[in-house]
């Protein structure tokens, strides 16, 4: 029988607004003989459009929570590895892991001008067919599991947001917003910050560290030259960059989402 001390580790989530950088972080992290890495599977992507839509059902997906993570995460402790967890979805219960699973979070953003343009080379926010709002309908009403749908990570943005424009750069300042607000809430040794822009060998070396596990210069260098290709990375953008906007643009970003660019240090 495995010894208790196998369970001490604490599981670690890797939080985002998604097209940050996440998932590439994942892949770098994977890399380590220590740690054993999930990228947003099971999917919580229902539970998370739940719990952000309809908060009052904290006990139901609480169950669903356990249902879906509990036996995975203590079948890797058992297993003398860290269980880390690249999910966008997480940050919509960050306070049900804490309390659940005694979790530890990784917290990657980037310029919302950036996650933007990304995003609008997506489908995000386009019309979708009356059968697939039904079926959304469903699936949310009843947590019904349908597969990996991406319209539960989208949100449902304010009316006085029309465009897809608008709406994008919305949904980047309120999973920002949800983060934020839920790491403020968690104590110090369980919440790391790191910046995309930001991302090499001492903030690598900090994230090893926060995760309690060591990294040689041989593995950092491993992980760096990864990044530097950028895996899935956006193939073609079908928006311009920033200093091509429109005036207008560049003023309605700024209204949407200006004052969560200055709360994460950029400038606008």
């Amino acid at each position: 029988m495995n010894d208790q001390k196998d369970l001490l580790n604490h599981p670690v989530f890797i939080v985002s607004t998604g097209r940050c950088g996440s998932t590439m972080l994942s892949r770098l992290l994977a890399i380590h003989p220590s740690l054993f890495v999930f990228n947003q599977y099971p999917s919580l992507r229902t539970e998370a459009f739940v719990n952000w839509s309809a908060p009052g059902k904290r006990k139901l997906i609480e169950k669903r929570l356990r249902k879906k993570r509990d036996e995975l995460i203590n079948t890797v402790r058992r297993n003398r590895f860290i269980y880390v967890e690249n999910s966008t979805s997480a940050a919509f219960f960050m306070d049900e892991l804490y309390r659940l699973f005694d979790a530890k979070f990784i917290y990657i953003f980037r310029d919302g001008r950036d996650f933007l343009r990304s995003g609008m080379s997506r489908d995000w926010y386009k019309p979708e067919s009356l059968v697939n709002r039904i079926k959304a309908w469903i699936r949310r009403r009843f947590l019904i599991e349908t597969g990996r749908d991406t319209s539960d990570t989208l949100l449902i943005p304010p009316a006085e947001y029309s465009t897809r424009f608008e709406k994008i750069a919305w949904r980047w300042a309120e999973v920002n917003r949800i983060i934020l607000d839920r790491l403020s809430f968690l104590p110090d040794d369980r919440k790391l910050t790191v910046r995309l822009e930001e991302l090499n060998r001492e903030s690598l070396t900090a994230i090893h560290n926060f995760l309690g596990v060591n990294a040689d210069d041989a593995l950092i260098n491993e992980m760096l030259g990864i990044a530097n290709t950028r895996p899935n990375k956006t193939q073609k953008y079908e928006f311009p960059p920033y200093n091509e906007w429109s005036e207008s643009e560049m003023q309605r970003f700024k209204e949407i989402a200006g004052d969560m660019m200055k709360r994460l240090g950029y400038s606008i």
